[in-house]
C-alpha cells in the first residue's frame, strides 16, 4: 500500500515545508478513515438486514465525566491511528463527518 508506505517513512519532523506538511496530514486523514471504515464494515458484516437491505447497528452511550452530565459518546470498536490524543470509534458519531455522509446520507443520524 503506497500510502501507508509514505506514513511509516515520513515523521512530523521531517516534514518541514507546508506543502509537504498538508499533503501528509491529508495522507494520515486517508488513513483514519480507512481504518474506521474497515473497522465497521467488519463489525457489520453478520448484522440482519431490513426489508429495504440496510442493517440497523444500535450502539450505547456513555457518559465520560464523573458527574453523569454533558455530552454523550457513542460507545463502539475503536480506531486508533497515529498520535490521535482521541480515537475515533467505528459509530456514525465517531467518524468523520465525510464518510458518515457517504455511508448513510440524509437518512441516519446519532444523537
Amino acid at each position: 500500500n503506497i500510502r501507508m508506505n509514505c506514513l511509516n517513512t515520513f515523521s512530523q519532523e521531517q516534514i518541514r515545508d507546508d506543502r509537504h506538511n498538508k499533503n501528509f496530514k491529508k495522507l494520515q486523514r486517508c488513513n483514519v478513515l480507512e481504518e474506521v471504515a474497515k473497522t465497521l464494515v467488519g463489525r457489520l458484516e453478520g448484522l440482519p438486514k431490513d426489508d429495504d437491505g440496510c442493517v440497523v447497528y444500535q450502539v450505547d452511550y456513555e457518559h465520560r465525566d464523573s458527574s453523569g452530565r454533558g455530552r454523550l459518546f457513542a460507545i463502539g470498536e475503536k480506531v486508533r491511528v497515529s498520535d490521535d490524543k482521541y480515537p475515533r470509534t467505528a459509530t456514525l458519531q465517531g467518524m468523520q463527518s465525510d464518510l458518515r455522509a457517504a455511508l448513510v446520507g440524509k437518512f441516519a443520524h446519532d444523537i
